[in-house]
């Protein structure tokens, strides 16, 4: 199976998707639910959700470290912060939606 390129607009929806389940549902739940919406791997899912979580705790891309989660785009930094932006979020919040 290739690796999917994720677009702005999937960022979007799974950051959005998130910020409106995180308090109510499961994090796999909510990931699955993801994969099905966007018709694409759970395990992309779950590497693109541990990319935003290493970005919210400021962690740097780390190509060398290997795996999901561990090497990301600019584009993806972009995303989660413009996402952060538009929706006012604290890093407080960041951390308790990325926990």
């Amino acid at each position: 199976m290739s690796k999917h390129l994720w677009s702005a607009g999937e960022h979007r929806i799974v950051l959005d998707e998130i910020l409106q389940r995180y308090k109510s549902e499961d994090f796999n739940n909510i990931l699955l639910g993801l994969s099905v919406k966007l018709n694409v791997s759970l395990n992309s899912v779950k590497g693109l959700y541990k990319s935003f979580s290493r970005i919210s705790q400021g962690f740097e891309p780390n190509p060398k470290q290997g795996g999901p989660g561990c090497n990301w785009g600019k584009n993806v930094e972009f995303s989660f912060s413009e996402w952060k932006s538009i929706n006012k979020l604290t890093q407080s919040k960041i951390n308790i939606i990325f926990s």
